[in-house]
């Protein structure tokens, strides 16, 4: 009898553990399979723009941003200078100062395709936000160098694709499609996996001492 209801509160606690690991899986945001246009003007000071970007909305339950990526054309050149910024979105412009930004990478000749950056940040749930490349950096020629793939403005209806003449510029310009770009999140209240078995044998232990007392 003692070792039936040990067993089950075993099982009761590996269900219970599963069902809080598959809330932990990565959620992920991606319209790179859609995004087929060409918009090469990165690495310009005048004519295109030297910030571009995509609005996101984080969903419900996974708020922390592991990564993010965009997805761009052939570099051509020597190379071009990018860097990836967070911003709060007031659902028409990025909001005051980043909050969060990468090192300084350079994209060589030749790169083509997603180019992601880690960001491990850590976001409000239901929020919406802008990721921004900068291209305003010293070294980039005003030559165009690459650009992002885009697509329809349908690809991702929770945001969508703009750029700005330069970094301080206040005016937004939205072309009504989206980036072709991909957002990684995960769950930040979860427990890890290792932390829940522990868990599990701790309870298993407590009980077996009680039984143990009691007879």
């Amino acid at each position: 009898m003692k070792f039936k209801f040990l067993k089950s509160i075993f099982l009761t606690l590996i269900l219970s553990s599963s069902c809080l690991i598959n809330v932990a899986n990565a959620g992920l945001i991606t319209t790179v399979a859609g995004a087929n246009s060409s918009f090469t003007c990165l690495g310009t000071d005048s004519g295109c723009g030297n910030l571009f970007g995509q609005s996101f909305t984080v969903g419900p339950s996974e708020n922390l941003l592991q990564s993010l990526g965009f997805e761009f054309t052939n570099v051509n050149g020597d190379g071009l200078l990018v860097q990836l910024e967070i911003w709060n979105w007031s659902g028409s412009n990025t909001v005051g100062s980043s909050i969060w930004q990468s090192s300084i990478d350079t994209l060589s000749t030749g790169t083509s395709g997603l180019f992601s950056w880690n960001t491990n940040l850590s976001l409000i749930a239901g929020n919406q936000y802008a990721a921004t490349v900068n291209t305003l950096l010293s070294g980039n020629t005003t030559s165009d160098k690459s650009g992002f793939f885009v697509g329809s403005d349908s690809l991702y209806t929770q945001g969508t694709f703009f750029w700005k003449r330069n970094y301080g510029d206040l005016s937004i310009n939205n072309f009504s499609l989206d980036a072709g770009f991909q957002a990684n999140f995960s769950a930040t209240d979860v427990p890890e996996p290792s932390t829940l078995a522990i868990f599990a044998l701790g309870m298993i232990g407590l009980a077996s001492r009680r039984f143990k007392k009691q007879s």
